[in-house]
C-alpha cells in the first residue's frame, strides 16, 4: 500500500554518524511481508550496536526464532493498519512463542477502530 525512497546501510550509518546515535533498533517494514533476509543480514553486519524487530506469521519455526534471537531480533510486529502485516488475530500465538524469547510484541494499531481492545487484549502473554 506504500513504497519507502531506496535507502542503503550506508546512508543510515553516515545520518547515525552527523546526529552522534550509537545504537538503533531496525523495525521490519510491513512491505517486505515475511520476508527477513534483509533485516537478518543488516543485524548480522551491525551486531555490535543495532537490534530488529521483525514480521512473523505462525508459520515461523523455533529453529529460525532462534537464529533471529541470535542475530539480535528482540521483537515482532503486528502492522494491523496498512496491508502486509500479520493479522491481528494471530498475535496471542505468536506472543505465547516469543515471550518465551523475552521479546516484545509492537502493534502498529488505530486504537479508535478496536474500543475493546484492552478488555480483549489485557491477559495477552508477557
Amino acid at each position: 500500500s506504500y513504497t519507502p525512497p531506496e535507502a542503503t546501510l550506508e546512508d543510515f550509518k553516515r545520518q547515525c554518524k552527523v546526529l552522534g546515535i550509537e545504537r538503533s533498533v531496525l523495525v521490519h517494514p510491513s512491505i517486505y511481508g515475511t520476508d527477513l533476509s534483509s533485516l537478518v543480514d543488516t543485524l548480522e553486519r551491525c551486531s555490535d550496536w543495532m537490534r530488529g524487530v521483525a514480521v512473523i506469521d505462525e508459520s515461523i519455526s523455533d529453529e529460525t526464532l532462534a537464529h533471529l534471537d541470535r542475530v539480535g531480533v528482540r521483537g515482532v510486529r503486528f502492522n494491523v493498519l496498512f496491508k502486509g502485516g500479520t493479522p491481528l488475530d494471530r498475535a496471542r500465538a505468536i506472543g505465547q512463542r516469543v515471550a518465551k524469547l523475552g521479546w516484545h510484541v509492537q502493534l502498529l494499531i488505530d486504537l479508535s477502530a478496536h474500543p475493546d481492545f484492552y478488555a480483549q487484549w489485557k491477559d495477552f502473554p508477557r
